[in-house]
């Protein structure tokens, strides 16, 4: 019964059958600590990215909660805590000229952070590019992330300028032009 109970430990933790069979055949102090060890890894790796993705729904809960409670004929000014943020390397380029290679090193960066790419994303246009009207490049693709330990970034407290927007996740044009248009008016 020992030897079964092994087994289905081994499995439930998710140990190939053909290394459950080797360990089986010649097992020693030795090659159960190095198996448990190897074991104890895997467990952690799994439950930082569980808890990446735990972290992803909550933060997608409160976007989702945000933008339903907002007007989206109204341009607001609010005041926001730290934000964690979670960025891309720089592109600085058109959205609709991303290549699916930058999509890619992103989401693989995030991957090994434990960020979810299904964490609310969206684009950082450089303050240069705003002035000039230029919205449609992006400066760094981001993630909207819950915990500090998830970010490699953080937009800092103070006020800021919001609005939502329906429609299409790149055409944000119309919402920019609303927005300066508001800062030209109440400066």
């Amino acid at each position: 019964i020992y030897i079964i109970f092994v087994i289905n430990i081994l499995k439930e933790l998710g140990t190939p059958l053909n290394q459950i069979k080797k360990f089986m055949e010649s097992r020693t102090p030795d090659s159960a600590i190095r198996l448990l060890e190897q074991q104890d890894e895997t467990i952690s790796s799994k439950i930082a990215r569980l808890q990446g993705f735990q972290d992803m729904l909550n933060m997608k809960v409160q976007r989702l909660i945000q933008a339903k409670e907002s007007d989206v004929s109204k341009i607001q000014l609010i005041w926001q805590k730290k934000q964690p943020l979670f960025i891309s390397d720089p592109i600085n380029k058109e959205k609709t000229n991303l290549s699916d290679s930058e999509w890619l090193q992103f989401s693989m960066k995030s991957k090994k952070h434990n960020v979810s790419i299904g964490y609310p994303e969206g684009f950082l246009v450089q303050n240069q590019n705003l002035m000039s009207s230029e919205t449609d490049v992006v400066g760094h693709i981001i993630c909207y992330v819950g915990e500090s330990i998830y970010a490699n970034s953080f937009m800092p407290q103070g006020n800021y300028l919001t609005a939502v927007g329906t429609g299409d996740f790149y055409d944000t044009k119309p919402i920019y032009h609303k927005m300066m248009k508001y800062i030209s008016e109440h400066q």
